[in-house]
């Protein structure tokens, strides 16, 4: 969720954001949407993200069984396309968008 994200940039606010909720207009409440979904989830985070935090990736795509998560090395988080990433994260989007569904790689796996 947002405030997650928030409290864990900003530890200070953590506790102004649960007393006052209503401060976050939009809660994004990315568990909630990723039970829901009906088809494949593939989660692409970089390891040096300064947005979301790492550790916010894996346990987004770690709610869903069949989800494929991709770890970047080195990438933040707007740095995923035209540069040194792209390949990879080109190569994995192929990858995950025309295999059969159902034989999506466990999470971790390369």
């Amino acid at each position: 969720s947002l405030r997650r994200v928030a409290a864990a940039l900003f530890p200070f606010i953590a506790p102004g954001l649960l007393a006052a909720p209503f401060l976050l207009k939009d809660k994004f409440d990315n568990s909630r949407k990723v039970r829901k979904m009906g088809v494949p989830l593939m989660v692409i985070h970089g390891d040096q993200d300064d947005i979301v935090p790492f550790e916010q990736g894996k346990k987004v795509a770690a709610l869903r069984d069949d989800a494929r998560f991709v770890l970047v090395p080195g990438a933040n988080h707007n740095d995923l396309f035209g540069t040194q990433h792209e390949e990879l994260v080109v190569g994995e989007i192929v990858r995950f968008a025309t295999e059969p569904m159902g034989q999506s790689v466990p999470q971790g796996s390369p």
